[in-house]
């Protein structure tokens, strides 16, 4: 196999008279011989071999690229060049929800296999909703002013994530006086959407004025339990020992 590189090919004709004569102006041609159809290329996750994962605290998504060998050569990126990650949320394929830059390429990796690192969320810290992520890595010049190649990989990355509601089948009024007496409790019923799996439930009681008056952990229940789109019933009574407030305002259920 050929080394990757610049090559240049020069074709000369000589006739067979006697004497022989050859042409005074060979004819020439530059060729590039690189190891991918871009100058960077997408190694993995890929359209065609997608990461699926389960959000979790601390999710790690690895996106692992290269430079075309070629690259090297060319003057664009004589003093470096720069790659920049972005990933897009399917519902917006026009505004990144993470980007990443990788300064100075070139000088350390010759040809070697370099590494964006993601930890799920957003540029900005928010949680990252469930579905398909697009993937797009650009190399760019040192001063960011030129655009060298690049390579996007749609529905690259699958991200199941657990989303609790509450169904509209829950208790909105309650008896006060039933509560203080024990002769009755709040049921709420709540669904984990998304196709994640939690790793713990929390619920919380809100009074009028938005503040957490009660929390609790949803008990006895292990991860592989809370199947998705699984329905599940939160009851308790309030504590004897403390006075019920009246106007609660909202209940609420975190994954």
């Amino acid at each position: 196999m050929a080394c990757p590189g610049v090559w240049r090919f020069g074709l000369a004709v000589t006739d067979d008279d006697d004497p022989s004569k050859t042409s005074l102006s060979p004819a020439e041609a530059v060729v590039n011989i690189g190891n991918c159809p871009s100058n960077l290329c997408v190694d993995y996750p890929t359209t065609s071999t997608p990461q699926t994962i389960q959000f979790i605290e601390g999710t790690d998504v690895m996106v692992y690229f290269y430079l075309n060998s070629s690259l090297y050569t060319l003057p664009a990126a004589l003093f470096g060049a720069i790659a920049r990650l972005e990933i897009f949320h399917e519902s917006s394929p026009a505004t990144p929800f993470y980007t990443s830059e990788d300064p100075n390429l070139l000088p350390t990796d010759w040809g070697g296999h370099l590494v964006f690192h993601w930890n799920g969320y957003g540029s900005t810290g928010q949680r990252p909703v469930s579905g398909n992520y697009h993937v797009k890595v650009s190399l760019l010049n040192e001063s960011l002013g030129v655009s060298i190649g690049g390579d996007e990989e749609p529905n690259a990355i699958r991200i199941a994530v657990a989303s609790p509601t509450i169904a509209a089948t829950s208790d909105r009024y309650v008896d006060r006086d039933k509560l203080e007496s024990g002769t009755d409790v709040v049921a709420i019923n709540f669904n984990i959407d998304g196709g994640g799996i939690p790793d713990s439930l929390r619920w919380k009681v809100y009074d009028a004025s938005n503040s957490v008056i009660f929390s609790s952990v949803v008990a006895s229940r292990q991860p592989q339990d809370y199947s998705p789109g699984m329905v599940e019933i939160a009851q308790w009574p309030w504590f004897r020992s403390a006075p019920i407030p009246r106007n609660w305002r909202l209940f609420a259920v975190e994954a």
